[in-house]
């Protein structure tokens, strides 16, 4: 009997450290798909290549968690960057988005944008929208008018219409204007990365209610 309780015991502490790895006792899981981040609250991380000589992440992962509890939080931080070449490539952050796509529905925030579209980017996205993300993503630092031409990507994959997504813009002078923009940070007037954690925090303190 004693040899049998000392089993469960032991399978139930396996079981408990499984659905911890999952982030299943944080109140609210956010997603940072960006250069990587290692600090508070990270309980989970991906990382494209061994090296994290880019501190983008770091700088948006920390506005994001600005003034909040961080017992309530979970960072799943989520390393695309390509350190030797400067860029994304688009299958690590087409795969990263896959492998959030199988996580618990949480905020995912995208504070990336570039000229160039894809496919599996548009599909995968959408479909986290319909898994009931919430999706908040830069409009770009390209001073466009998106009504004339949207060309910033992955935010010209969004009408701005969808539920569940903001597309953030801010008051500066190069943030990309009108199209699918249906959010304007007024705090942060330099890029829109920054802009787009603003807003995460902000929904984040309005979920927990502080």
């Amino acid at each position: 009997m004693l040899k049998y309780l000392r089993f469960m015991m032991k399978n139930i502490l396996k079981i408990l450290l499984f659905l911890a790895s999952f982030n299943s006792f944080a109140t609210e899981i956010v997603y940072v798909v960006d250069t990587g981040y290692v600090g508070p609250n990270l309980c989970e991380s991906y990382q494209y290549d061994k090296k994290m000589t880019h501190n983008h992440g770091s700088k948006i992962t920390d506005i994001i968690l600005k003034d909040l509890h961080f017992s309530d939080i979970c960072i799943v931080s989520y390393d695309v960057f390509d350190d030797e070449k400067n860029t994304i490539p688009i299958t690590v952050l087409v795969d990263a988005l896959k492998r959030i796509s199988k996580q618990k529905p949480g905020i995912i925030n995208l504070s990336i944008n570039g000229l160039g579209s894809n496919k599996e980017e548009k599909k995968i996205l959408h479909k986290l929208v319909n898994l009931g993300f919430k999706l908040n993503i830069a409009a770009g630092n390209f001073k466009l008018d998106l009504n004339k031409g949207c060309l910033s990507f992955p935010a010209c994959y969004f009408t701005g219409k969808e539920k569940g997504v903001k597309i953030v813009g801010n008051n500066g002078t190069a943030s990309n204007k009108n199209g699918p923009v249906n959010t304007i940070d007024t705090d942060y007037f330099h890029g829109t990365s920054e802009s787009t954690a603003n807003i995460t925090n902000k929904l984040l303190k309005e979920l927990l209610n502080e």
